[in-house]
Parts: structure tokens; sequence; C-alpha cells
């Protein structure tokens, strides 16, 4: 009973929804109508929206996870200024998901008491107990070059996950 008696369980959940984003159009090529579409200054224009299914993607099985694309790079475009008109772009803001993700995060911990007045805690704390790999953000960058193609080979794609399991101990001596 004093080894494995009186231990105190505890826990943070926590499931998150992916924030919302847009995709982002840029060039490396020079000029005005390329380095700003909206022909305004500072304004920044948004892409345009093709009319392409944004969300229609053929998935590879013999990819993993973060190479698949996860929206279809061919439903936006640079905008171009038609003439001496800007175009602002059209694609709606919000219109992407950065990946939802949980984490679990645990604690077990016990006072043991030494005498009268003094105590030792163990504790034990362990981050993403699961270890589960969570996505958390969708690169959704455009950079197109002087053809007009996105030269960005992971536009479409997971880039970033949550941290591995970490574990850590604390002993602590009360008097």
């Amino acid at each position: 009973r004093w080894i494995l008696g009186d231990w105190q369980v505890s826990g943070v959940t926590k499931y998150l929804s992916g924030q919302a984003t847009q995709p982002s159009c840029s060039t490396n090529n020079t000029g005005i109508a390329n380095t700003n579409p909206t022909l305004t200054p500072g304004v920044t224009a948004r892409c345009v929206y093709t009319g392409e299914p944004i969300f229609e993607v053929a998935r590879d099985p013999n990819l993993s996870e973060e190479d698949q694309m996860h929206f279809n790079p061919a439903a936006f475009r640079r905008p171009r200024p038609n003439g001496k008109v800007g175009n602002f772009g059209n694609a709606p803001v919000g219109a992407l998901r950065h990946p939802g993700h949980s984490n679990w995060d645990f604690t077990l911990s016990r006072r043991f008491r030494i005498g009268s007045r003094a105590n030792v805690r163990l504790q034990v704390q362990v981050y993403n107990l699961f270890n589960q790999v969570e996505f958390i953000a969708l690169n959704a960058d455009y950079l197109f070059g002087a053809n007009g193609v996105n030269t960005s080979p992971d536009t479409g794609k997971y880039t970033t996950t949550t941290n591995p399991r970490n574990v850590g101990f604390t002993l602590r001596f009360d008097f």
C-alpha cells in the first residue's frame, strides 16, 4: 500500500479544428503587373479562383500522408491585370483550412510522507501520450514562374507536425 496506493492521475485533452486560410499567389517575375497585379500601391491581391473543384484530389496509395495533395492546386492561379485595369483576385477568404488535430497530456503523481513534517513528491508527465503524428499546417503558397506555372513543389501538402511524445520526471522534497 505504501508504494501502490494514493496515486493521483490527471490529464488534459484538446481537440482543435484547423484554422482557416487562403492561398497566397506570388511570382518572381519582374514588372509592376507581376509584383502588384492590383496596380494599386500598398494593396495586395488574392489568388484567382479558376472554377476547378478545390477538394477533388486523386490520392496516391504509394505516398505518405505528408506527400499527398490535400487540395487541388489547379483551383487557383496568379491574378494578372487586364491592360490598365488591376486585378484584386477573387479567391474566397478562408477557402482552405489547416488540418485539425488532437493532443493528450497525462500526469501521474504521488506524495510520500517521510517522518512527521517532510514529504517527497514524485510526478511523471507525458505530453502527446499516444505519440500521434498530427499535421497542423497546410502549405497554400504558390510561386509562379515566367510561364505562369506554379514552381513551388509543396503547394497543397502538409508541412508541419505537432511535437513527438515528451516525458518529464519531477522529484520534489518538501519540509
